[in-house]
Order: structure tokens, then C-alpha cells, then sequence
């Protein structure tokens, strides 16, 4: 590899502000589930240790804000319910359109899913189950802090009473479950919904690949043909991809941003 390849990847530090190990639900949330005699034994599984109440929606440590307020009306609806069973994926297609957000604010992590739905069967290497189940149970395999960790978690997600659907992030095709179950699974990660707000890709896409992130900085950069060097060729390397726009670009016209 030539040197300045060599220092275009040379991975940037990724200041986390939420480390997940500071957090004592780490050893509450995450317990060890044997997901494989639930899913034999057919029976209806709820998860004990992300409960499908406003536990699992708010973080006590946050304030509430006036959308999360909103929240409060949510129901909580087994996917196996709303859709018939004999109907339902995790996956059928997986596509970065498949993705449609809903009212939690963690458009970095489905940015992140998004870039990951390139490539398909990366996002289906994230799934130990990958067949709908009458159980609901569902085990999925993260990177906390660097280190693989199975998450299990039900089919219940919130459900927006008065729009009559999913209130999170689900697909595009009603009877894939496959953002719900990777949304759900990182919140339990961290603690609830409320939780996962606000965000980086660089933040997401480790925990799903395992593997390194490199971050640039637009603002940094001056050499323009450099930073375009740089993204070809991770291009033609099929790294994924993503992007993060800081806020203050939200609601600005394109010639406002630049």
C-alpha cells in the first residue's frame, strides 16, 4: 500500500460519549438467555430484562423533552400479532431504501444499517436466528466495547395508537422485521430507546461489523483530491460507507451548508 494510503486509513480516535461499560444496566439488561430452548419450546417469550413498558422506553438519567413526552401514549404490540405469522421475515430483501424512521431520533444508527444493507449478508452475519419463530424470540450478535455479545430480544415494539403503527424504525415492506429487531437490539445495549438518540456512524458501525472505523473530518480536510483518494478507495475495497452531518446543517438549503 502507498504511504498516503497508509495515512488515509490510519483510524481516528472516536470520542464516545456514552461509554456503554459506564453504565450499571450493562449487567442487568444484558444477561445471558438461552434463546435456543425458547425457540424450541414454541412457547411465547417475553423478555424479563427489557420489559415491554416505559422502562425500556426512558433512561431516568435524561430529561424528558416535549417528543419524548409523546412516547408516553405508545403501546407496545407483538409483530407476530399485527402481522400473521405465515407472512412474516426477518428478511426477504434487504436493500438501503428497505429503512423508514420513525420517531426516535437515531437516524445515525439507520444511516449506519443503511451503508451496512449494501452488502446484505453482512447484515444477515448479524443474526444467529434468521427465521421468523413462534417463540419471537430473536438473537442477534453485537460488539460491546469491542467484544462479541449475543442480544436477545422479543417481537414486542411500540406502536403508535393513533397512527395505527410501528412508532420506531421499521422496513418499508410490512412483513420484514429486520431494522425493528437490529433497533431494538441496540437499545437494549444501551438501555432504552430514549438512550439512543443522538449520535455518530462512527459510533454504530463497530458495534455491528467488529471491525475498526475510520472517521473524517470534512472540516479538516483541505486538500479536497486527497479526501477523494481516500473514499475510492475504500469504495473499491467494499468498506462501508456512512456519513454524519453535524446539526447545525438540519433544515439548511445546500448553498446554506456550504
Amino acid at each position: 500500500m502507498k504511504k498516503g494510503l497508509e495515512e488515509a486509513f490510519t483510524a481516528s480516535s472516536i470520542d464516545v460519549e456514552r461509554p456503554i461499560n459506564e453504565y450499571p444496566f450493562i449487567k442487568q439488561r444484558l444477561q445471558r438467555i438461552d434463546y435456543e430452548a425458547i425457540i424450541k419450546s414454541k412457547q411465547r417469550w417475553e423478555d424479563p430484562y427489557f420489559k415491554h413498558d416505559s422502562t425500556s422506553l426512558f433512561d431516568p438519567e435524561l430529561e424528558v423533552t416535549e417528543e419524548n413526552k409523546k412516547w408516553q401514549k405508545y403501546e407496545w404490540r407483538r409483530a407476530s400479532d399485527v402481522s400473521p405469522q405465515a407472512k412474516m421475515y426477518i428478511f426477504k430483501e434487504i436493500e438501503p431504501k428497505d429503512i423508514k424512521q420513525g420517531f426516535c431520533g437515531d437516524c445515525y444508527f439507520l444511516s449506519s444499517i443503511s451503508s451496512l444493507a449494501e452488502f446484505p449478508e453482512r447484515v444477515k452475519d448479524i443474526f444467529l436466528t434468521k427465521e421468523i419463530n413462534e417463540a419471537g424470540c430473536y438473537a442477534l450478535r453485537l460488539f460491546v466495547n469491542g467484544e462479541p455479545e449475543i442480544v436477545v430480544v422479543d417481537d414486542y415494539f411500540p406502536w403508535h395508537p393513533f397512527n395505527k403503527d410501528w412508532a420506531f424504525s421499521r422496513s418499508n415492506d410490512d412483513h420484514e422485521i429486520w431494522v425493528m429487531l437490529l433497533e431494538k437490539a441496540w437499545a437494549k445495549v444501551f438501555g432504552s430507546y430514549q438512550r439512543i438518540e443522538g449520535g455518530q456512524a462512527g459510533e454504530a458501525l463497530p458495534a455491528l461489523t467488529g471491525a475498526p472505523t475510520t472517521v473524517l473530518d470534512h472540516e479538516e480536510t483541505n486538500d479536497v483530491e486527497k479526501l477523494w483518494t481516500k473514499i475510492s478507495y475504500a469504495d473499491r475495497k467494499n468498506y462501508v460507507i456512512g456519513t454524519t452531518v453535524q446539526g447545525r446543517a438540519v433544515n439548511k438549503s445546500r448553498k446554506q451548508i456550504e
